[in-house]
């Protein structure tokens, strides 16, 4: 009997410590499992704090490059550059915060494998999106902030044109920043939800596990102290373990919802900013077709806030117009945003005409004045608002970006503080005529709907009459036009379009086609610098100052062979005075190009400016020519212009030649080159055959 009892309690030991094993085993694998969730999330937080630092250095150097082309003397080019290497530094660490990400995927597949989650995405694709997020930012960060280096080293006070070119560089990257924190809180909630179905596992498991301890111990009475002493410990670390797992959701949970927030809204206003105001507006195109009401307001006196108060002045008022205009719509159900700048826009949705406007006319109330004092200093601020009520299905984002932003020139330059309605009068005809050249312009762009002409310039005869006793006129050069094709075939002269695309900033965009085609053009059509000395290309004032436009143009003459020689670029008067232009044709020149000065007499240039710029040709501006056979004027002010020229070893070229008459004049002033209908007129460039080159005799 004591044998057989012996027996029975060594079953049982035997038993209760292979339970026993089988638990220790389970607690093992659980703490291992929420080890691996706790490295993921301790790896995520860290990248979170990472890209927050990465963010907010984004937002330092944009503000510090701001402060400077502001001049406000609160930052050199040195704290400039010192702010763009801090950057750059802090940008290298993502390779380890990528390192991290690739080595993950094997824990995070054995984690889901194990418990499984209710997300439609599978730990691979959300995985493989962060790390492409990290990869972006990495591929496309580096080359960005060196082109913001080499832009900061040209900028200089004052050079906004600069500023939006670094702006658009660094908002571009900022946008690969916030893809990332996007992507990133994407991985940390899947994270979050694999902790939470690995805890409701655990939590069966553990169940189940005292279930059979509880049964063994029914019968092994002797054991039921340690039984009950072990309980209470694990009871005490599973509640501490649900305490901690809980207070580490409730910060993942602010995490991402202040990521969002600020991925969406303007860290200074507090208001919407561009990518969730655009977001919104979408939304409302897409999903709400009825008619709403956006408004656009540019503050007038806002830079004079700046210049003499400080950018601290001028973010209190930033900050004071938001909350009055959030103040003054909000019981329409308003949404106000803050496009950037001394910029606002308002979107009412679902309105009628008279319901916006009076909405608008509560905003404008209070900014018409609105009183700011800042360090004793007052201001008397008003704002010019551009307002259109519109049928959802007639318009997308970019066209209603387009009537409101001119509809708010057209307020500012009737005297600012005051709202224009685009509907009001004949205005709206000019912006929807606007928006449409717009989209021909891009259209155009795309599909390639430009075509190229030329007109030639010829030197001017020795005596009068040779260009008929001996034939066509000596070509020197050809200047090439450009023209935009219908979508009938017919020719569209550039100067139905050509204005818009300055002021809609495509007149870059349209200069590098006409580059591009151009010298691709000479490349296949060698042969007529055989019989020309030069193909002229005509830049708008947008493009002059823009570094990638120079790398652009070298790359085409180094790939395409041609001799920068060559090619004369010729840029206006207005163009040639601006800011960096001067620096713009140096670079230019020290290239090898020949530089020409169209329009002159146009401006406001002094005789005096014109011999510090490196140009070759001096153009005289087609509206002396025309008439200087009959204008004495005229015909005197070419002579001064010649004669200036001449003494700085500047050859000069009269446009707009109409007549035989206007040509002996000329030629009796000493005018070396002449262009207009009475030499030729306009026609397609060609692609022929060497023996067909040549100028055509005079009409």
């Amino acid at each position: 009997m004591i044998s057989k009892t012996h027996r029975h309690k060594r079953k049982i030991i035997t038993f209760t410590v292979m339970l026993s094993l089988v638990l220790a085993a389970f607690i093992v694998q659980r703490d291992t499992r929420l080890s691996s969730t706790s490295d993921l999330n301790t790896q995520q937080e860290d990248l979170s704090l990472y890209l927050a630092d990465l963010d907010l250095q984004h937002h330092h150097l944009l503000r510090a490059v701001t402060q400077y082309v502001n001049r406000s003397g609160l930052i050199s080019k040195l704290q400039l550059n010192e702010q763009l290497n801090d950057y750059k530094n802090s940008l290298i660490n993502l390779d380890t915060h990528l390192t991290s990400a690739r080595n993950s995927i094997q824990r995070l597949d054995s984690v889901e494998a194990t418990a499984p989650t209710d997300q439609t995405e599978s730990a691979h694709t959300i995985h493989q999106r962060l790390i492409t997020a990290i990869e972006t930012l990495l591929h496309n960060g580096d080359p960005t902030l060196q082109y913001s280096e080499v832009l900061i080293d040209w900028i200089k006070p004052g050079d906004f044109t600069g500023l939006s070119e670094i702006g658009t560089s660094l908002y571009a990257l900022g946008d690969d920043i916030t893809n990332l924190q996007l992507a990133a809180i994407d991985y940390i909630a899947y994270i979050d939800g694999v902790r939470a179905a690995l805890g409701r596992s655990l939590q069966r498991q553990l169940m189940t596990s005292y279930f059979v301890i509880g049964t063994v111990l029914l019968v092994l009475l002797a054991l039921l102290l340690m039984y009950l002493r072990n309980r209470h410990q694990s009871a005490i670390g599973l509640q501490q373990m649900n305490i901690n797992l809980q207070k580490e959701i409730e910060a993942s949970s602010r995490l991402a919802t202040e990521l969002e927030f600020q991925a969406t809204h303007d860290a200074l206003s507090g208001l919407l900013n561009r990518r969730g105001f655009c977001d919104e507006l979408n939304h409302i195109l897409d999903t709400r077709k009825t008619s709403h009401g956006l408004c656009f307001i540019d503050l007038d006196l806002f830079k004079i806030v700046n210049d003499t108060a400080g950018h601290s002045a001028g973010d209190e008022l930033i900050r004071q117009i938001a909350t009055a205009l959030t103040d003054a719509v909000e019981y329409s159900g308003a949404s106000v945003a803050r496009f950037g700048g001394d910029e606002f826009l308002i979107l009412i949705p679902d309105c009628t005409d008279a319901e916006f406007r009076q909405c608008i006319t509560h905003a404008s109330a209070a900014l018409s004045p609105y009183a700011f004092s800042y360090n004793e200093k007052s201001f008397s601020i008003t704002g010019s608002f551009g307002a259109i009520h519109f049928p959802a299905d007639e318009h997308t984002e970019q066209s209603l970006f387009a009537v409101v932003d001119t509809a708010c020139y057209v307020a500012k330059n009737s005297g600012g503080g005051r709202v224009h309605y685009c509907s009001d009068d004949n205005s709206v005809v000019e912006i929807q005529q606007n928006v449409n050249w717009i989209a021909r312009i891009n259209d155009a762009l795309q599909n390639d709907k430009f075509c190229l002409y030329f007109q030639p310039i010829v030197n001017t005869p020795s005596q009068s009459g040779s260009e008929s006793s001996h034939g066509p006129y000596l070509a020197h050069s050809w200047e090439v036009l450009l023209r935009m094709l219908d979508d009938d075939g017919s020719v569209i002269l550039p100067g139905a379009f050509l204005a818009t695309a300055e002021r809609y900033s495509l007149a870059t965009d349209i200069d590098r086609w006409v580059v591009t085609n151009t010298l691709q053009w000479l490349h296949a059509n060698s042969a007529v610098l055989d019989e020309i000395k030069l193909i002229n290309i005509n830049l708008s004032g947008k493009t002059i100052g823009d570094e990638s436009f120079l790398q652009h143009i070298e790359h085409l003459v180094s790939s395409l062979s041609i001799p920068p020689g060559a090619i004369c670029f010729e840029i206006t008067e207005t163009a040639a005075v601006g800011d960096g232009a001067l620096e713009f044709l140096l670079h230019l020149k020290d290239l090898g190009f020949m530089l020409a000065l169209d329009d002159f007499g146009s401006g406001f240039s002094s005789f005096g400016y014109l011999e510090k710029l490196p140009v070759d040709y001096i153009k005289l501006d087609g509206r002396f020519v025309r008439d200087i056979d009959s204008n004495a004027t005229h015909k005197e002010f070419v002579r001064a212009i010649n004669a200036v020229g001449k003494v700085m070893n500047k050859l000069t070229v009269a446009e707009f030649l109409e007549n035989a008459e206007s040509l002996e004049v000329l030629r009796e002033l000493g005018v070396d080159f002449v262009q207009g209908y009475h030499v030729a007129r306009p026609e397609p460039l060609p692609d022929y055959s060497q023996q067909q080159l040549g100028l055509r005799d005079a009409a």
